[in-house]
């Protein structure tokens, strides 16, 4: 069990792509939070964008809940 756990925790995770990276950007920018911004900056320190370091920055943002437009604009 132990060995599974350190296994997920050091599994590698890819780098973004640069329209997926992108597609970050855009995504953090429009949650208007400060903390999704200084998250994604600091994943950004080294030029690259892990897969894990970009759910790290939707996790953030989902902590701060739907204000970023997910849960509005439903008509009936």
């Amino acid at each position: 069990m132990l060995l599974i756990a350190l296994a997920l925790a050091v599994r590698p995770s890819r780098n973004l792509s640069s329209s997926e990276l992108a597609s970050l950007r855009e995504f953090a920018a429009a949650t208007g939070e400060p903390e999704v911004a200084r998250r994604l900056q600091a994943a950004e320190r080294d030029g690259v964008v892990s897969l894990r370091e970009a759910e790290e920055v939707i996790e953030v943002a989902k902590a701060h809940g739907p204000g970023y437009g997910l849960a509005t604009g439903l008509r009936n």
